[in-house]
């Protein structure tokens, strides 16, 4: 099997580790979100294969589903203006060679 060429996560549940990385990988996540701990993607284990790229962006005053403009309670224009800057960034690394 082959592994992705590369993942984007938005709000995940993050667990103690990821073991044997191979696709680069750039997880983002509120700072405030109360459904998804920012600071357990933080304090997770990351192990890489050797030049897996792995990125991980916490926005300080972001909760959980800051990109749904519908949810005014939660929406986060600028955070939202930075992932969707990011992600075309580093999808267009690896998906557009």
């Amino acid at each position: 099997n082959e592994p992705f060429t590369a993942a984007i996560a938005i709000y995940p549940l993050c667990f103690e580790q990821i073991k044997d990385l191979e696709t680069p990988l750039h997880i983002f996540i509120g700072k405030k979100d109360i459904r998804a701990s920012a600071s357990s993607c933080l304090n997770m284990e990351v192990n890489v294969k050797v030049n897996v790229d792995y990125q991980l962006t916490v926005y300080p005053n972001a909760a959980h589903w800051y990109d749904l403009p519908w949810l005014s309670v939660t929406y986060d224009e600028a955070a939202t203006k930075d992932t969707f800057d990011k992600m075309r960034e580093f999808f267009a690394k690896y998906l557009l060679k």
